[in-house]
């Protein structure tokens, strides 16, 4: 998830590069615009999900009272995290959705940084 985070950042500030000569007032604006905001959000939101898994490693082993097992070292293991994880990776999966499908936008119906031939 750290390579895909990382490439994540890679492809934003490519991506800023090659809209920074686009007009400012050109239609496909509002599309550009959303396609930047859901790679930002994937950005944010994975680095969170890193950041939690990064903590939880660093934290000390506890052990619980009734049990002698040891707090899990996975966040998938901790059963008040369960549903907050799946909630962000689906939130996740829609903003991948949401900005290959305006990437698409951009790129086959307004020809955005397309070369002509």
């Amino acid at each position: 998830m750290l390579l895909g985070w990382m490439g994540t950042l890679v492809a934003i500030l490519t991506g800023l590069l090659a809209q920074s000569p686009l007009p400012p007032g050109a239609p496909y604006r509002s599309i550009l615009n959303w396609h930047i905001s859901t790679g930002l959000a994937l950005w944010v939101l994975y680095g969170l999900l890193l950041y939690w898994q990064w903590l939880l490693q660093k934290k000390p082993v506890r052990r619980y009272k009734s049990v002698s097992s040891a707090i899990p070292a996975d966040l998938l293991e901790l059963p008040t995290a369960r549903l907050r994880l799946t909630l962000l990776l689906l939130v996740g999966i829609g903003l991948i959705l949401a900005s290959g499908w305006n990437g698409g936008q951009l790129v086959y119906t307004w020809g955005v940084n397309v070369a002509q031939s």
